[in-house]
């Protein structure tokens, strides 16, 4: 310890003997303790190492699933399956392979995690493109909507619409006809524009049937383009606003309706016209 403290302390100054010296202090815990802190410093912690391996191997899973999404899209867009029997003998597959030809660290992150381009995982590429595709087409149909109700709507923004079923002669001039009927009013949401249509005098209104169509395909959402669980919990809902108001009452179904017919009604099927011999002492 009187050794050790001559080196924390006071600093050394006998030089006499000081090689021996020094090889006595470097064995101390002292100097150990020291010299470990000392590299600390100058090291970059385990935590910080690991976290940047992490980033990394993130930042390469990204790259590889924006090009799984580009490959899914291009795919899908051309008709092309993106499979056969196994995953990796497909199309996608081999074109996730030409696409990873120059990103060699993508392209070992995908031949290492193959499980995660697997059937499921194309699947939900393709259900997430769908869920996309169909956003933005209702995004494009209310954005359209509300600008006709300003008097921007042109040409353009309806051909764009990609109705091919449509009238879309007379949708484009219902549009711009609908301009000048709302131009003193401000519609935030298709809602309110569709409140403002539903009061008009049923005259008026028949003249905006075009218009009145294309409202209620952007406040219906298919069944086909929603979730699983809010597609149970709607036709859940239909199912009991059906059976609340088409249920026949247990009242009806024992008071039948017990009105007498017509005698112009009753008249053509009398007994011997329907077949049937008549009664025992009639004519």
């Amino acid at each position: 310890m009187r050794a050790d403290a001559v080196f924390i302390r006071g600093g050394f100054s006998n030089w006499r003997k000081a090689t021996e010296k020094f090889r006595e202090h470097e064995k101390s815990a002292f100097h150990l303790d020291a010299v470990s802190k000392v590299a600390a410093l100058n090291s970059t912690p385990i935590s910080a190492l690991l976290s940047e391996v992490v980033a990394k191997d993130q930042n390469t899973a990204r790259v590889v699933l924006k090009e799984a999404f580009k490959t899914a899209r291009y795919l899908v867009r051309q008709g092309l399956p993106l499979r056969v029997h196994d995953h990796r003998d497909g199309h996608f597959w081999q074109l996730m392979l030409d696409r990873t030809e120059s990103l060699p660290e993508a392209r070992q992150w995908m031949l290492r995690q193959d499980n995660w381009l697997s059937d499921n995982i194309q699947n939900e590429i393709i259900e997430q493109l769908a869920h996309d595709s169909t956003k933005q087409g209702c995004q494009q149909r209310q954005g359209v909507l509300l600008d006709s109700a300003k008097g921007l709507v042109s040409d353009t923004d309806i051909s764009a619409l990609q109705l091919p079923t449509w009238d879309v002669a007379s949708l484009g001039l219902q549009l711009k006809m609908l301009g000048g009927l709302t131009k003193d009013q401000t519609f935030l949401t298709v809602q309110d524009l569709a409140r403002f249509m539903s009061a008009l005098h049923p005259q008026t209104r028949g003249l905006f049937s075009e218009v009145e169509r294309l409202v209620h395909l952007c406040l219906c959402l298919p069944v086909s383009t929603a979730c699983s669980e809010r597609s149970f919990s709607a036709l859940r809902r239909l199912k009991t606003w059906l059976r609340s108001t088409t249920r026949v009452p247990s009242a009806r179904l024992l008071h039948p309706d017990q009105r007498p017919f017509k005698q112009s009604q009753t008249s053509r099927y009398q007994p011997r016209q329907m077949g049937y011999p008549g009664r025992r002492g009639s004519a």
